[in-house]
């Protein structure tokens, strides 16, 4: 598979540089809302790159959608939620502290999902003394 022969694969290239500026600013200001809807969109216009490429790949089963559709849901209701897909199947679903447990409910029960995991935000920098391996 070769993104370059996406029709959005130029495009998203020429945006990608604003994007980055955007996303530091949002995190600045922190704006989770702002963050949240480019994080998603720029999700959605990465595998509308595979999608388009050739030969296509769709790296989306149906609980992926399942996950997707659920999240817009929650927005739609007032839950700040929003996902994000890299180019594996799983959905990361990012929302705030007290959200959590409602989005974690919501996506257990959800049919096609197997496992949900939750991360948070580590501490700053350390250094540390033994090697990692």
């Amino acid at each position: 598979m070769s993104a370059r022969t996406s029709i959005a694969y130029e495009e998203r290239l020429r945006r990608v540089g604003d994007k980055i500026k955007m996303v530091k600013e949002l995190i600045g200001e922190k704006d989770f809302g702002g963050l949240g809807e480019v994080v998603e969109k720029e999700a959605l216009e990465f595998h509308s790159i595979l999608l388009t490429s050739e030969p296509p790949l769709i790296a989306w089963y149906p609980g992926t959608v399942e996950v997707m559709l659920e999240v817009q849901k929650m927005r739609e209701e007032g839950v700040e939620a929003y996902f994000t897909i890299n180019t594996g199947f799983n959905v990361h679903v990012l929302t705030l502290p007290k959200n959590e447990r409602q989005v974690r409910e919501r996506l257990t029960k959800l049919s096609l999902v197997e496992k949900v995991l939750t991360a948070r935000t580590g501490g700053g920098p350390e250094l540390i003394n033994e090697h990692l391996f």
